[in-house]
């Protein structure tokens, strides 16, 4: 080991174990007699030749954090004093990538990837290490400011003078008590016979946000092209790829430093990191009091504010800035969030209460994060908050962050991407219960598409997305959205499907309309096979059956829909719910079905009286009853405006009515609005720990989901929540999932091709029904023919519908052997058929991205394969390799043997 570097390494290591805290460090506490000389004659290089120095060799392998930012900073006082770099009063920076997006006014653009123009800092000397480079990108260049100056001197020297007079400058809110947003200052300053350059494009065009700041002229535009074109000149500047260990120093008032854009490893400590020092030194030149301030060589620059205090951290921190002040909700919604986050809870109404802070360290944050953490306290409601972005659309990406709850419990927690806009389009999600340790959630694949860009532009609009699912406190860190590159391979998924045949009842459908009009028959009975018939949103409920009061039923509609079913052979599944105004404990209060109609009722005994009179009359016919429908979501359009232990107490009592009158009758648990959602999910948790599921025989869910494949994580969050509370033996039920026309409009392949990936995989999860919603719907896709706003055609099946009927024929008495997603991103389920048909064995096949080419297995004897939209047999050759290309509608390749 060379000398100089046994000198950083003892000294460095001797500076971190002395207790002196780095910022307090002196030569004294950093003795390096060989280097030490060394090193100031680099500073005379820098100041008084030719203004820039690059060292190799910083030993960053051989020491840990602490001594590589004590090794650092030791360094930087043989080049001068460290001066603060932001308000919070770093005297070592860490140049790193928290996830901000760039065009946010309080961030600076060194803590993001975006490309960080030519500029100069705020002091004599920039000092960089680098500890880790990017994946791709990142590299530096400087140029001397002088050469441009005296090109635009030859050729341009009317813009000479421009540049002299001032250009005002954002302080990305970094300001004393008294201070402006801004401050004024030429780009070209002459003092004391020296050229003094202070230019920073960017931040000239952030201070336009301020109305008081003169709008910038078409020769002040001109002028700040001009320099930004000379120093991108080729021949005039000079660009590398720092390495791990490589120093770049450079003197701030004669050069402009610029680094490109970048792509980072995975892995927060795996993202480019540059150490920086500002440093200023006592035989700097002089500056321009009136144009710089008071303060002399050795003591000037830097940014600092009324409570700024010099610390050196050992990472990149969420808090490295001051952050951004929220106050929403009658203040309801308060506290502090990193530039660039944001709450979005506010249009959640009156009854969310949050506290946002930002913390710095493992002491504050927890063992483990070395950088900062959020902590949001949430005590009242649910909190959702994240970043606003622009991305590349047509591209795939990876997100993740690390948090964690105290709470022995587990507070639930989704992470989504999504689009910003409506219809909030969701490209990736996940759902967790976040424990008193820091885990790492993370969506692994989320393909945002082409179609999401904004006009007239390759970005997308997208919200990088962070929910809590109820009251509690919750701590974020190391927050990461990584775009993958071209052809990377989609994670692996294989899920184990339950081994008996697919059963009759499992397909479920909710009909909105089940009666025919007095003068033409415009709603109908579905017009396709179905197991089981849903009757929510049906017009059959407690308020329409006993509007008038107790003992007065009104059966006839009821009686018809049950006829309709049993003569079809179709189970049903009554859902409870909707108190009369006689029963209702709150009648004029506001619901989306009408006053009081989303209130518990009054007396649980007339809710006993009413389900024991249903399961009287109907026994041995309804085979299901759910005691309500999404009580989650509350409020006057809302379902349910009771608490998660009024809901407890109607299912006891509704399991005293079955066990008196239909003890065969199964249960099912309120069904939560379901998807991925964290809401859902913590007010599910909520309903268990009240006491909810004790007397259910199963659980009922709704997969809203951006997409089929997404319920993976959604149902297994539900059965973590379920083993928590000692209720892993009770079975799911989907009981509602559907599509939103927003999305997609009607009648749509898309629609097709979700229908029948949601059967399929819901029972690949294990769910004993998939019910879709609906049959007959003008918000929902349905399966009948939609034109126009109306259900004009009720007895033809839209493609949706085909698909439905086509997959569920392929499904019906089969057992699911295996199913999974490739690394092509192609899901393939293997089904052995049942002993009735003719064929033994079949794979479906489909693509959630898009069309992709497949080639069949030789193995599998193929003999055609089926689209699930349209129902067409397509045959193979016999003896000739083939290839299926499998899209987002499912296909089926049949053969007419077993595997071999």
């Amino acid at each position: 080991m060379p000398a100089e570097v046994e000198e950083i390494v003892a000294a460095a290591r001797q500076a971190a174990a002395s207790g002196i805290a780095v910022a307090q460090l002196t030569r004294a506490d950093f003795p390096l007699p060989t280097l030490g000389p060394l090193l100031e004659q680099f500073r005379r290089n820098c100041l008084q030749g030719l203004g820039f120095q690059l060292l190799r060799g910083f030993p960053v392998d051989q020491l840990s954090r602490a001594e590589t930012v004590a090794g650092f900073y030791g360094l930087g006082l043989y080049w001068g004093h460290a001066r603060s770099q932001n308000a919070a009063g770093h005297v070592v920076g860490h140049v790193k990538d928290l996830g901000y997006h760039p065009d946010d006014p309080t961030v600076r653009v060194y803590q993001t990837k975006a490309a960080q123009p030519w500029h100069v800092d705020t002091c004599d000397l920039v000092a960089l290490l680098c500890l880790k480079k990017a994946r791709a990108g990142g590299r530096s260049a400087w140029v001397s400011s002088l050469a441009i100056y005296n090109r635009l001197l030859r050729e341009q020297p009317d813009l000479v003078q421009e540049l002299m007079a001032p250009f005002y400058y954002d302080r990305k809110g970094e300001v004393k008590t008294g201070e402006a947003g801004y401050f004024g200052r030429p780009v070209l300053n002459f003092y004391q016979g020296y050229l003094t350059v202070y230019y920073n494009d960017r931040m000239i065009r952030e201070a336009q946000r301020f109305r008081e700041v003169p709008r910038l002229t078409a020769t002040q535009e001109e002028a700040l092209q001009a320099v930004t074109d000379l120093a991108n000149d080729p021949q005039l500047h000079l660009e590398w790829d720092l390495e791990p260990g490589d120093i770049q120093l450079l003197h701030n008032w004669n050069q402009l430093h610029m680094r490109t854009a970048f792509e980072d490893h995975p892995g927060f400590e795996n993202r480019r990191h540059l150490l920086r020092l500002h440093l200023t030194h006592e035989k700097a030149r002089p500056l321009d009091p009136a144009v710089f301030g008071p303060g002399q060589p050795g003591n000037r620059m830097g940014v600092y504010t009324d409570t700024t205090v010099h610390t050196a951290p050992l990472d990149a921190d969420l808090a490295a800035n001051s952050g951004h002040a929220v106050n929403v909700n009658g203040g309801n919604i308060s506290g502090t969030l990193p530039a660039s986050w944001w709450d979005n809870t506010e249009w959640a109404g009156p009854n969310i209460a949050i506290r946002y802070s930002l913390l710095s360290g493992a002491a504050a944050c927890g063992a483990g994060i070395t950088g900062g953490c959020i902590k949001a306290a949430v005590s009242k409601g649910f909190m959702q908050m994240g970043q606003f972005l622009e991305a590349p659309a047509g591209a795939n990406y990876r997100l993740s962050l690390k948090l964690r709850a105290p709470t022995s419990a587990g507070l639930p927690v989704q992470l989504q991407l999504r689009q910003t806009g409506e219809p909030y389009i969701a490209y990736g999600q996940a759902l967790t219960a976040a424990g008193a340790g820091w885990m790492q959630l993370e969506i692994a694949f989320a393909h945002v598409p082409s179609t999401a860009a904004n006009a007239g532009s390759k970005n997308a609009p997208i919200f990088f997305v962070i929910v809590s699912g109820g009251p509690g406190t919750l701590f974020l860190a190391e927050p990461v959205l990584v775009a993958l590159p071209p052809g990377t391979a989609a994670p692996v998924v294989q899920l184990a499907p339950p081994a008996g045949a697919v059963p009759r009842a499992f397909f479920c459908l909710n009909t909105n309309h089940d009666f025919d009009s007095d003068s033409a028959p415009r709603y109908v009975w579905p017009a396709l096979d179905f197991g089981t018939w849903r009757s929510w949103d049906s017009g059959l409920v407690w308020a329409t059956i006993q509007p008038l009061g107790r003992g007065q039923f009104d059966w006839t509609r009821m009686d018809a829909a049950v006829k309709r079913a049993v003569a079809r052979r179709q189970q049903i599944l009554f859902t409870l719910g909707q108190t009369p105004t006689w029963a209702s404990s709150k009648p004029s209060e506001p619901s989306v079905y009408g006053p009081g109609r989303g209130s518990p009722p009054k007396n649980t005994s007339d809710w006993f009286a009413f389900v024991a009179a249903m399961a009287r009359r109907y026994k041995g016919r309804i085979q299901a009853y759910e005691v309500w429908n999404e009580p989650d979501i509350q409020g006057p359009e809302g379902f349910y405006n009771g608490s998660p232990e009024s809901l407890v107490a109607l299912e006891a009592a509704t399991a005293s009515a079955l066990a008196q009158e239909d003890p065969k009758a199964l249960l099912l648990t309120p069904a939560m609005s379901g998807g991925n959602g964290a809401t859902q999910l913590g007010w599910l948790g909520r309903y268990l720990k009240a006491g909810g599921g004790r007397h259910a025989h199963a659980v009922g869910w709704h997969a809203y989901v951006a997409a089929p494949e997404a319920a993976v994580n959604g149902i297994e969050a539900v059965r973590q929540l379920l083993k928590v509370h000692n209720l892993s033996h009770l079975p799911v039920w989907n009981t509602e999932g559907g599509l939103s026309l927003d999305q997609v409009g009607p009648n749509s392949r898309f629609a097709a091709g979700f229908v029948s990936r949601s059967m399929l995989v819901d029972w690949a999860l294990g769910l004993q029904r998939s019910c879709w919603y609906a049959y007959d719907n003008t918000m929902y896709e349905g399966l009948d023919l939609l034109v126009g706003t109306d259900q004009t055609k009720p007895y033809v099946l839209n493609p949706a519908g085909k698909a439905y009927q086509q997959t569920m024929a392929w499904l019906m008495g089969a057992r699911m052997l295996s199913v999974g997603q490739r690394t092509d991103g192609i899901w393939v389920a293997e089904l052995a058929l049942p002993a009735s048909s003719a064929a033994r064995r079949a794979w479906a096949l489909w693509s959630p991205a898009g069309n992709k080419s497949f080639k069949v297995v030789a193995a599998w004897r193929a003999a055609y394969w089926q689209d699930a939209s349209s129902g067409a047999m397509v045959p193979f050759e016999a003896g000739v390799d083939s290839s299926v290309i499998p899209g987002i509608v499912p296909l089926l390749i049949v053969s007419y043997f077993a595997a071999s």
